[in-house]
């Protein structure tokens, strides 16, 4: 008999806490002295980038380009040798490890002329700092995406 009575005492309860929660008014959030604030999805314009011939380029390209720009290039008298020797010099100058590698090249890819290249039947000489290629004769770092057309590793 008291289970009965807890028992419609619990519904009671329930049924005025559903009521009361049922029968609350709404509550309106807006503010009606401001209006709504307005959003822009659109994307911003974007002016480009624009690399100043100017900028500060490193010692070590520095270093590359300058010789490029100093010597002209000539078969069996200035060329791939030279450049490699004294490029690797003014590293080891300036307190890099550098040495100077001979690959060969496959003479049909593009990267450097074919007609010299196939003359020294693809034999070539750069410069080596730990894991960076410099072509001396351009002053170009070898990415290693060009390493297979040297013929590195």
């Amino acid at each position: 008999m008291n289970k009965i009575i807890l028992l419609m005492i619990g519904i009671l309860v329930l049924g005025f806490l559903v009521g009361v929660i049922s029968t609350e008014p709404e509550i309106n959030l807006s503010c009606p002295d401001y209006p709504e604030p307005e959003i822009n999805l659109t994307c911003p314009k974007l002016e480009p980038i624009i690399i100043k011939e100017d900028c500060e380029v490193s010692l070590f390209k520095q270093m590359a380009n300058n010789l490029d720009n100093e010597k002209e290039y000539k078969a069996n008298k200035y060329d791939c040798t030279e450049y490699s020797k004294e490029l690797s010099r003014r590293y080891e100058d300036e307190g890099w490890d550098s040495e100077v590698i001979r690959t060969v090249v496959d003479c049909d890819n593009g990267l450097l002329d074919k007609d010299l290249c196939n003359q020294f039947e693809g034999r070539h000489d750069m410069v080596k700092i730990d894991t960076i290629y410099v072509e001396a004769t351009s002053g170009r770092i070898v990415s290693p995406k060009d390493y297979k057309g040297y013929g590195l590793r």
